[in-house]
Parts: C-alpha cells; sequence; structure tokens
C-alpha cells in the first residue's frame, strides 16, 4: 500500500468515525427530548422536575 492510499484510507477511517459519533449524538439528543416531554406530560411529576425538564429542553433548544 502506497503513502497515498494509506492516507486516503486513514481519511476513510476518521470520516466514519466522525459520522457515527454524530449519529449517536442526534440520538442521545432525541432520547433526552422525548424523556423531557414525558416529564412534562406526567401529572405525578414533580414541580423541581417539570421545571428541571424544561431548562433541558431550552438548553437542547439552544443548541448546547
Amino acid at each position: 500500500m502506497t503513502r497515498t492510499e494509506k492516507m486516503i484510507e486513514t481519511r476513510k477511517k476518521h470520516k466514519e468515525a466522525q459520522e457515527a459519533r454524530h449519529r449517536e449524538k442526534i440520538q442521545i439528543r432525541e432520547k433526552m427530548k422525548e424523556n423531557c416531554l414525558r416529564v412534562l406530560d406526567d401529572p405525578s411529576a414533580s414541580s423541581a422536575d417539570r421545571m428541571k425538564a424544561v431548562e433541558i429542553l431550552h438548553d437542547l433548544e439552544k443548541g448546547r
């Protein structure tokens, strides 16, 4: 394998790893959002739990 081929292969693996991390990050955010919405819809949730869910949703919307 030539030096150029190694570089191409390394870049390809790096890009695939980046894409996998990005997909995982999106999945985690979606799960966080779903769980926060469940807390807000739960009539037995405390006001502190609801407030924390609102804060988390706000941060998710701001991209934090």
